[in-house]
């Protein structure tokens, strides 16, 4: 009874890599993602019951670079040139780009079922943040007028009317909340049997092969609510203008959203069955022996 319940449950250990396309997402589409792409490095142990239904567990690390975009904005102020007469100087900001990389530590939970051939898996992951860059960029064209003067001032690069600037900066970078991501994964199985050694009580040890598509969702909220910046700002420093920009997820116009990611991409897992409990087949052949013996109700052996 005891080899037949360790018969019906194979371990195994794995060890799986993946990448796909990421992205990270807010409720109200102040950033929309252009493009970005993720992989990881994952272990962890599966529990297989009957050959059929599965149990996953492991830990893995996660690089991710996701690039948003932001619609275009208009900063109009007043100044006072050279000569102390004000004028009006407008700041028109595009082509916003924010670019950020970052490595999280994530634990899947998974449960499944498989066939010969295919394999389903759901179930959960979290994800923790544990380091973040970020690179903020944008193009910049500036006009001025005077109310005394007819017209618009264009393209004086000397006195800080540009046509087109680019800036680019490394600000400080967001640091995200816990998340947990709803996932699911489908593929196919390919496996090779590998016999070491042949024998009437060695049983084949086996290397099973997966290639699957899985997608993640995040459900929780990763913001964490506690930016105090402007995504764009200015300040003097003396010669003129100079920006300050933030990453769009780390500024205050943004404080208030629910943000979470996206991942949808393939994974290649390596599972390696963990040596099982056997039964001694000579110490049972010799018990039912002496069980069967004649000449007495005592067992020596």
């Amino acid at each position: 009874m005891i080899g037949d319940a360790y018969a019906q449950v194979r371990n195994y250990a794995t060890l799986g890599v993946d990448a796909g396309y990421a992205a990270l997402l807010d409720n109200e589409k102040a950033a929309y993602p252009m493009g970005g792409a993720a992989s990881s490095l994952s272990f962890g142990y599966e529990m297989q019951y009957k050959r059929r239904l599965l149990f996953n567990v492991g830990v893995s690390a996660r690089y991710a670079y996701t690039m948003s975009g932001v619609g275009e904005q208009t900063l109009p102020l007043r100044m006072r040139d050279t000569e102390g007469e004000e004028f009006n100087y407008n700041c028109f900001f595009f082509d916003g780009r924010n670019r950020l990389n970052s490595l999280y530590v994530n634990i899947p939970v998974m449960i499944g079922c498989q066939t010969s051939k295919m394999y389903f898996l759901v179930g959960g992951r979290l994800l923790l943040d544990v380091w973040s860059a970020a690179k903020v960029s944008t193009h910049l064209t500036t006009t001025a007028s005077y109310d005394r003067y007819i017209g618009v001032l264009e393209g004086m690069e000397e006195h800080q009317i540009y046509t087109d600037r680019y800036i680019e900066v490394q600000p400080a970078s967001p640091r995200f909340a816990p998340q947990l991501n709803v996932c699911a994964e489908i593929g196919w199985r390919l496996e090779h049997s590998i016999e070491n050694v042949t024998g009437f009580d060695v049983e084949q040890k086996k290397i099973l092969y997966r290639l699957g598509i899985f997608a993640e969702y995040g459900v929780l909220d990763q913001n964490r609510h506690n930016a105090q910046e402007p995504r764009l700002s200015f300040y003097d420093d003396g010669k003129g203008l100079e920006y300050n920009l933030n990453h769009v997820y780390n500024s205050v116009d943004t404080k208030n959203l629910h943000l979470s990611n996206l991942l949808v991409g393939l994974r290649f897992t390596v599972l390696f069955q963990i040596p099982e409990r056997k039964d001694c087949v000579l110490c049972r052949d010799e018990y039912s022996s002496a069980r069967h013996s004649s000449g007495g109700g005592r067992i020596d052996k």
